[in-house]
């Protein structure tokens, strides 16, 4: 027998992110599982152009919850897997391609220690039923490898078979059950999972014992199975259901660990992307090679030597976990290149000097064999020389309650980067301040990881960044975290139209209500962030039952005393809706610490439309802080941005009017406005120089008042006349030598009430083809937010509805009627059923909306007129129903009784409903037609007749005014029970609507009993003398053409004449 020989090198791996949830399990050791990637439904939104087949590994219990990559097979969509297995340092895997008919079969053998490269391709011939392997596994006692075959496509039928690894021909040995999975134990027995999740320990003459059901069962035949020598426990990488699932309407992917005495499935991985792993393996050793190494080092003789001593406990037991005892042969391997060769005893402690030949990091790797049986190759890394030094650890930076200094605090490295020589007392720190990156200290040394400065810098958000530095050798940079921090800003001006993240990290975000606790995704919580879309400081809130209350608070600023300030910045909401925005000044950043409010006005702006704050105030002393503290009702998101701080003035200004009032005036159409002027400055001195007074209307750059040449204390008052029907904001400011005043805003809201909704709302034909709507004004009162409705200024906006789309026919009505003068206008010159939509709005908002009756828009059908439903379809439009114990349709055969159309495919029959036994009636209307040109209309239809009619069974017609909406029925009842089978033609005289311009004709179906009594209609014709040629005019170019009984045409014949546009017109 060969030596099973494993000398795992290091590979490289390709990471895919194809995620895990790991899944503790009591009983397992970490266990490094092997696998081809068949199917991920990450791949399906990738973007890559092929699916990411290859090999993939995932160690179970390590944490990191990935497949990754085995290098050089991912990607490759040539070839795939469907089942295989490791066995001496190679993994065979099987490849069908091609359907049942014809199928080709492939064994392909990779090298897994020369970096999985595909080193043979066995070509195993066309429809070769022996290597239809639904998984492979290599049994250690015999040295075979074994597969579970079967015919393509059929799960029903199977056989064991072994594989010859040197010519990869299958070889048939007996019939079996068929198995989704094969594995082989450290003693040679073979066991399999069955489709309906059953394990079986099978024999190798295919006779077998059932264990016990898993409770889980294969979707497909795509699984992998693979038994852990050292533990023999079965690993089944399964996709597909609960067995407990009844209706298996959920499908799952998951690596799961079998009990072999009892077939207990515990979960060990649970894939999140739908990952389907075939031929699953583990890098076994042979079960009596000596066992893995648990404590395997390699220490250097002395710091920075090249000379070093590994290390190692010998183990006791074999690699199956049996005792093992005796002498055990070392080979030891320095960079791949065998090094020395030893003896150890089992259970005893192992140490053996190596020497490198040159200083850096290298690879130890430890073979051990026994009675010619070698274990897995272990490894180990160590560097051997100074060391790069290691980055510090744990930077943390805090500042002071003032933020006027910062302090860092670190672990200091122990080793080098790689584990090397680092000497400590040569440690030195290179240390620079973000986001500008400048270095701040270059050779700073200390032994307990901390440093401090005054930060010197405007307030702003700021981070450090360490290198640890010994000799000319560096680590690489660690980045603490970010604070705010710095000395007052000095004003001057300050602009901040927030353009980065940065930018906004130096404000102070405070959840006053606590409302983002419990929120997982940032994005979502409810507190202010930064837009990066807008460019913006932006409350967002996706709770909608809570009110806001959420601050923004600035970084420091120093005001000078005797100014006066000016803040000025645009806000808006995303909804337009009402937003409470208070700002305010104080001395810190915290809600304690903001003492005064400066503005507190709602105010309701949409994005696009931002209103425009300009907020005038002296600061106190103490005064630090501006806030922006947002408090809109539940729903509402906040913007603000470009904030522009400035001083405007000094405190020689007069002070603000006193006794200041603003009130709606003349029916609420007009604003007047009334103040008493100053009589000292804002620092409190006289004032003893005539004033200027301005009232300027929010948003105007210039004023619409003002006056000069005032006396002080004298009494102000002014009249808008233009005031506007919603909130107008006033601001008035008044001038001395110095300079305007602090602006003083009052508000007058002249909005109207939002008006209920219209009532009375009724659409009427006319005679002409227009629709006329009448209505009534919605009455008086006030609305829910305290507006007075004023029905007199109510405007309304209409809208036609065809076919289910909204058309606005009118926006800005303010009578109580309306005519439509193109009701046909989305018609092509058929007549349609249209209804109409109106909604009363006022300068408060909009009303409820109301609904019209539906009426027929289009023009009258001319004489003569034809349908005949031919191949189900009608020439004419629309046809209405009425009735609700019975229905008309349009068929291509008639049943109870049978028949076909009368002249051809295609009639109309009217049913009823056996449900309780009720009688049904149904009533089948025409479009509009028009008989005011013509003599001596008639009416002609045709009714099936038969005898198995019940005698009950009977049709009526008779005719609707469509201007007056009057019906008449003609005298006649029509029966369908008649000796005489067949379809029967009636006439009706239609002399009595001669003249008349909108009239449809209906058909009334009566049926006593539904059952074999069905009533079918067929080519209804309305005939007259001398029609004529009337109502010519030019054809509108794009207008379809139809014939005069409604039919379309495609292709007109010189000298004809056509519907077009609702006119007849003359080709």
């Amino acid at each position: 027998m060969e030596n099973f020989h494993i000398r795992m090198r290091a590979w490289a791996f390709l990471l895919l992110a194809l995620v895990a949830t790991a899944t503790t399990w009591a009983d397992s050791r970490p266990v490094t599982l092997y696998g081809y990637l068949y199917y991920s439904d990450a791949w399906s939104d990738s973007g890559r152009p092929v699916p990411y087949y290859g090999f993939y590994h995932i160690t179970t219990g390590d944490g990191s919850n990935a497949l990754q990559g085995c290098e050089g097979t991912v990607g490759d969509n040539q070839v795939v897997s469907n089942s295989g297995c490791y066995w001496d340092g190679k993994y065979y895997a099987m490849d069908i391609l091609g359907s049942y008919r014809n199928y080709q079969s492939y064994l392909r053998v990779f090298d897994v220690k020369d970096g999985w490269k595909q080193a043979q391709t066995f070509d195993l011939g066309t429809k070769q039923e022996e290597t239809v392997a639904s998984d492979m596994t290599y049994e250690p006692i015999e040295g075979k490898i074994w597969a579970a075959t079967r015919p393509f496509g059929n799960t029903e039928q199977g056989w064991l078979a072994t594989v010859d690894p040197a010519t990869g021909k299958f070889t048939r040995l007996c019939s079996s059950r068929f198995y989704a999975v094969l594995a082989a134990d450290s003693k040679g027995q073979l066991w399999g999972i069955s489709r309906e999740g059953d394990l079986y320990r099978v024999e190798k003459d295919g006779t077998d014992t059932k264990i016990g059901n898993t409770g889980y069962v294969p979707n497909d035949l795509a699984q992998g199975g693979t038994i852990d020598f050292r533990t023999n426990t079965l690993y089944w990488a399964w996709k597909g259901f609960l067995a407990k699932d009844t209706w298996r309407e959920n499908c799952y992917s998951q690596i799961l660990a079998i009990d072999l005495s009892t077939a207990k499935a515990t979960k060990v991985v649970e894939f999140s992307r739908q990952e389907q792993l075939t031929a699953l393996g583990i890098i076994n050793a042979h079960p009596a090679a000596p066992d893995d190494l648990s404590d395997l080092a390699c220490t250097p003789t002395t710091p920075g030597a090249k000379t070093a001593n590994v290390t190692f406990t010998t183990p006791a037991v074999t690699y199956g976990q049996e005792p093992m005892t005796g002498t055990v042969d070392v080979q030891i391997y320095l960079d791949g290149t065998a090094a020395a060769s030893h003896q150890a005893q089992a259970g005893q402690p192992f140490t053996a000097p190596v020497e490198f030949a040159e200083y850096g990091e290298h690879t130890v790797s430890v073979v051990l064999s026994k009675d010619g049986r070698q274990g897995v190759e272990q490894t180990v890394k160590v560097f051997t020389g100074s060391d790069n030094p290691a980055p510090v650890t744990d930077l943390r930076l805090t500042v002071s309650a003032d933020r006027s200094t910062a302090t860092l605090t670190w672990t200091a490295p122990t080793a080098g980067e790689n584990g090397g020589y680092l000497d400590p007392s040569q440690v030195r720190y290179i240390i620079s301040r973000e986001p500008k990156g400048e270095d701040v200290v270059t050779d700073y040394a200390t032994s307990d990881g901390t440093w401090s400065e005054v930060v010197p810098i405007d307030m702003e958000n700021i981070a450090y960044s360490v290198v640890v530095k010994v000799g000319d050798k560096e680590s690489r940079s660690v980045k603490s975290n970010w604070e705010t921090a710095g000395q007052p800003i000095q004003l001057g001006e300050f602009l901040d139209v927030f353009g980065s993240q940065h930018n906004f990290d130096a404000y102070t975000v405070i959840d006053a209500n606590g409302d983002a606790d419990d929120m997982a995704d940032d994005f979502y919580k409810p507190q202010w962030k930064w837009d990066e879309q807008y460019g913006c400081a932006f409350y967002y809130t996706s709770i909608l039952d809570k009110k806001a209350d959420d601050w923004l608070i600035s970084p420091a600023f120093e005001f000078e005393a005797g100014k006066v300030y000016r803040l000025s910045f645009q806000a808006w909401g995303y909804y337009g809706y009402e937003n409470n925005l208070a700002v305010t000044i104080g001395n810190d950043y915290t809600v304690a610490g903001q003492t005064r409010v400066l503005s507190d006005r709602p105010f309701a702006a949409p994005m696009g439309s931002p209103v425009v704050y300009h907020i005038d105030f002296i600061p106190e002393a103490t005064d630090r802080y501006i806030g922006w503290h947002v408090t809109t009702e539940a729903g509402e998101h906040t913007s603000i941005d470009n904030l522009y701080l400035r001083p405007i003035a000094t405190t020689d200004v007069p002070a603000r009017p006193s006794n200041a009032t603003c009130q709606a005036i003349n029916n609420d159409e007009q604003v007047k406005i009334s103040f008493t002027l100053p009589t000292k400055t804002e620092a409190g001195d006289p004032i003893n120089e005539d004033l200027v007074a301005y009232i300027y209307r929010a948003g105007e750059e210039s004023p619409a008042f003002a006056e000069a040449d005032l006396s002080t204390g004298a009494e102000v008052t002014w009249t808008d006349t233009q005031a506007k029907q919603s909130l107008n904001e006033y601001t008035i400011y008044i001038e001395n030598e110095a300079g305007k005043s602090i602006g003083l805003t009052l508000t007058c809201d002249l909005t109207q009430g939002i008006p209920g909704a219209i009532s009375s709302l009724a659409a009427a034909r006319n005679e002409d083809g227009t629709v006329t709507l009448f209505w009534q004004r919605p009455a008086a009162g006030t609305d829910g937010n305290g507006h007075t409705i004023r029905p007199e200024k109510v405007l309304y906006r209409i809208q036609r509805i065809t076919d289910g789309v909204y058309t606005t026919i009118a926006d800005s009505v303010s009578t109580i009627n309306y005519t439509d003068e193109n009701p046909a206008a989305d018609m092509l010159g058929l007549q349609g059923v249209v209804n109409y939509s109106i909604t009363p709005f006022s300068t408060g908002g909009e009303g409820g909306t109301t609904f019209s009756n539906s009426v027929i828009a289009g023009a009258s059908y001319p004489l003569p007129f034809q349908e005949s439903w031919e191949y189900q379809n009608a020439k004419t439009a629309p046809w209405r129903t009425e009735g609700e114990t019975g229905s008309w349709s349009v068929v291509g055969t008639g049943y109870d009784p049978y028949t076909l159309g009368q002249d051809g495919p295609g009639l109309v029959n009217f049913s009823g409903d056996d449900l309780y036994g009720r009688a049904a009636y149904g009533i089948f209307l025409s479009p509009y037609i028009d008989f005011s040109h013509g003599e001596n209309p008639t009416l002609s239809f045709y009714l099936y007749t038969h005898p198995s009619y019940d005698a009950d069974t009977k049709l009526m017609v008779g005719y609707e005014d469509g201007l007056t909406g009057r019906r008449q029925a003609f005298p006649t009842t029509y029966l369908c029970q008649s000796t005489t089978e067949g379809w029967q033609q009636y006439t009706i005289d239609l002399s009595t609507l001669q003249g008349k311009t909108d009239v449809a004709i209906y058909f009334i179906g009566s049926i006593k009993k539904a059952e074999g009594n069905t009533i079918h209609l067929d080519n209804v014709q309305i005939n007259a003398d001398n029609t004529g040629i009337y109502n010519v005019s030019t054809p509108s170019a794009n207008a379809p053409l139809y014939d005069l009984s409604g039919r379309r045409v495609l292709q007109p014949q010189r000298g004809q004449i056509y519907i077009q546009g609702g006119k007849t017109v003359l080709k």
